[in-house]
């Protein structure tokens, strides 16, 4: 009896401990089939990060192929732009050659009339003297014949009456050559009027070849404003070209640490992998081992967090990169548009344009907003010190800087030999090259592009705020060359630095719990034993 009673509650103790294997098997499955799960989540998780991923690195792609297109485009209209003046430079030569050609014809048109009239005034003159030798002839002949009639009258009066026959034949004919003479008088007045129409019109035609050779200097002026102008768009436009490379450059690193961040994803992926092997092989082992293995899912999802905090920065900072390069290169094709523009236009209609927008009293208002009088005083004094001169009184700020006379001789002395002409008389194209060369000689000293002002801004006075700016930062710039021993505008600028940590100390900064998130100066809860410990329940 006994023993059955033992085997009873042996068969008992046998189906309880039945029970609690079953319960603990079905805990595993649940627990097993809970890290399947979540597992399968974070690595739709990743997937859908991946996809992501590369979707906005296509996006990036296009919008960059979209950039060369637009770049590539702007590179063909400059082009035809450059072949429209050639072909305009080509007519304006045919047209010389023609004047020069219409010049040399009107000069031989009155070399031939001129030889023509002192030919036949010569030819005229030589008639004219024939006729009066002629004339002499027969009065000699008369004076003989009224001789032997005078000796032949006291012989016989017969002779008499032929004497007066002859005598009144004798007026005659010297009233008839009396009126050739008026005759040929009159055509001599006539010959003689003529001929100084004829110098009249010389005269003309010399005023006309020397209005004609004036235009022709115009014109030569005007074309080599136009190669200067066009000397200024090839340049813009290699530069241009400079900052294109550069881009791509940068797109090519950012590709590479695109890739490297992929790589980085794959080899999450593997660890992730093996981690899932060794949570099957723990989960058959025993409870420790499955709480350790969470603790090792914790310590990765961290991991994970902050991989994808470092790739969220990363792409932060490649789309600032990328708002930056599209920034540049829009102010680079505002740059480009306002140059062509400038050469295409008309500079009196354009000044004509500007002073039409400026006399509007909104436009007015904004200009004069930006202005900062403080800081024009400080320029003004600045350059006053380095030239040696002051400002002429009575004159603004503006009016004396406008020729760029005052800008060219401050470079010089900054940088002497920068600009080695400064032209001090001229017309409009004249001052204007003065600010030309000022803005050169800006960019070899060290400005920045940005900071560099238009000849626009100075020249008609569109925007006196940027050419303060400009100064400023050419003042800056001073603090870059050692040569220069003062005076300076403006703060110096801050210098670079650099520090370069290793991977420890890098790595051994992450475990350091910073400020932000709090201290407790030290305390722990070791040593305490009030009530009961926490029980971890795990599947539930």
């Amino acid at each position: 009896m006994i023993f059955r009673i033992r085997l009873q509650e042996a068969t008992v103790e046998e189906d309880k401990l039945r029970k609690q294997l079953e319960n603990s098997e079905y805990e595993l499955q649940l627990q097993k089939n809970e890290l399947a799960n979540t597992h399968a989540q974070e690595k739709l998780k990743l997937v859908k990060e991946q996809q992501r991923l590369l979707q906005e690195y296509e996006s990036r792609l296009q919008t960059v192929e979209k950039e060369k297109c637009d770049v590539a485009k702007l590179a063909a209209q400059l082009e035809n732009k450059l072949q429209i003046q050639e072909e305009k430079m080509r007519e304006t030569l045919t047209e010389q050659t023609k004047l020069r050609k219409q010049l040399e014809d009107t000069e031989r048109e009155f070399c031939s009339q001129k030889n023509a009239t002192a030919n036949a005034h010569a030819g005229e003159k030589k008639i004219l003297v024939e006729k009066q030798q002629q004339l002499l002839s027969a009065y000699e002949s008369l004076q003989s014949q009224l001789k032997v009639l005078e000796q032949n009258k006291s012989n016989t009066a017969e002779l008499m009456a032929q004497k007066d026959v002859l005598l009144s034949k004798l007026q005659d004919e010297n009233s008839t050559y009396k009126n050739q003479i008026e005759v040929m008088k009159e055509n001599n007045n006539e010959m003689y009027n003529k001929c100084e129409a004829s110098m009249d019109k010389q005269n003309m035609y010399e005023k006309e070849l020397n209005a004609k050779s004036e235009r022709i200097q115009n014109l030569e002026a005007i074309m080599n404003a136009i190669k200067q102008r066009e000397s200024n768009l090839i340049n813009d436009v290699n530069r241009i070209e400079k900052k294109l490379t550069n881009e791509m450059d940068y797109a090519k690193n950012l590709e590479t640490k695109l890739n490297n961040t992929q790589k980085e994803l794959q080899f999450a992926q593997e660890q992730n992998d093996e981690m899932q092997k060794t949570l099957d092989r723990i989960n058959t082992t025993s409870e420790l081992d499955s709480i350790k293995l969470q603790q090792q899912l914790k310590t990765l999802q961290r991991e994970k967090e902050e991989v994808l905090k470092r790739e969220n920065t990363r792409i932060k900072v490649v789309m600032c990169t990328i708002l930056f390069a599209s920034l540049c290169i829009s102010r680079s094709h505002e740059v480009v548009s306002a140059t062509s523009g400038s050469c295409n236009n008309n500079p009196s209609h354009m000044t004509e344009n500007y002073l039409k927008v400026a006399r509007k009293p909104h436009v007015f208002s904004q200009i004069a907003a930006k202005r900062n009088p403080e800081q024009e005083k400080e320029a003004q004094e600045w350059i006053e010190s380095i030239l040696g001169k002051k400002f002429p009184a009575g004159e603004s700020f503006d009016d004396v800087l406008k020729d760029g006379q005052v800008l060219c001789h401050l470079m010089n002395k900054l940088s002497p030999g920068s600009v080695p002409k400064v032209n001090s008389s001229g017309g409009q194209f004249k001052m204007m090259e003065n600010i030309n060369m000022f803005q050169k000689a800006l960019k070899d000293y060290g400005v920045d592009d940005v900071d560099v002002f238009q000849t626009v801004d100075l020249w008609e006075k569109k925007d006196m705020a940027q050419v303060v700016t400009t100064l400023f930062a050419l003042g800056r710039t001073t603090y870059k060359h050692a040569e220069w021993k003062g005076p300076y505008l403006g703060p110096k600028p801050s210098e670079e630095c650099k520090r370069d940590f290793t991977e420890e100390q890098l790595r051994a900064g992450e475990s350091v719990i910073g400020l932000q998130a709090g201290s407790n100066k030290g305390a722990t809860q070791a040593g305490q034993s009030i009530g009961a410990t926490r029980k971890i329940l795990l599947g539930k």
